[in-house]
C-alpha cells in the first residue's frame, strides 16, 4: 500500500512579482538590504517552476549594466536568516532601444524546486546602472 494516498498535483497557481531597484553585493545574503522576496512556500509546500527577470526603464536607452542575478532560499520572509545561495546567473550590459531587446534573464527549473512550508525564495543583483529589474516567479502550491 502506498504511503501517499493523495495525488501530488498543483492546487493553486502562485505567480509573484517584485521589483529590484538597488543592488545587494553580499553573496551569502547576510545583509538583506535591497533583496526581494519572490516566492513563499504554501501551507502544504509549493513548487517553483520559473523565475524571469527583465530590465526596465522609462528611458529607452538605459543600460542594464553587467552583473550577477542571485536566487536564495531562506527560512525568513524579510531577512537573510539561514539563507542559502541556490543559483547565480550572469548578465551583460545591454542598452535597449526600438530595435534592441533589453536584458531578460529566464531560469526554468527542470523538475521544479520543491519549497517546504516556512521556506522563502529571495532574489538580488550586483549591478544596476539605471531603471530596475522586474522579477516574476511562477509555480504552484500543493
Amino acid at each position: 500500500m502506498p504511503a501517499n494516498t493523495t495525488p501530488i498535483f498543483g492546487l493553486t497557481a502562485q505567480t509573484t512579482r517584485a521589483s529590484i531597484t538597488a543592488v545587494n553585493n553580499t553573496r551569502d545574503l547576510s545583509t538583506y538590504t535591497n533583496a526581494q522576496l519572490v516566492f513563499t512556500g504554501g501551507a502544504n509546500g509549493s513548487r517553483l517552476e520559473r523565475i524571469t527577470a527583465s530590465h526596465v526603464s522609462a528611458d529607452a536607452g538605459s543600460a542594464s549594466g553587467t552583473g550577477i542575478f542571485r536566487i536564495y532560499t531562506s527560512t525568513s520572509s524579510s531577512a537573510g536568516t539561514n539563507a542559502a545561495l541556490y543559483k547565480e546567473i550572469a548578465y551583460t550590459t545591454t542598452t535597449a532601444s526600438a530595435t534592441v531587446l533589453g536584458t531578460t534573464l529566464q531560469f526554468t527549473i527542470p523538475g521544479g524546486l520543491f519549497i517546504p512550508s516556512g521556506t522563502y525564495v529571495h532574489v538580488a543583483l550586483t549591478v544596476l546602472t539605471g531603471g530596475s529589474f522586474q522579477v516574476l516567479a511562477e509555480g504552484y502550491d500543493y
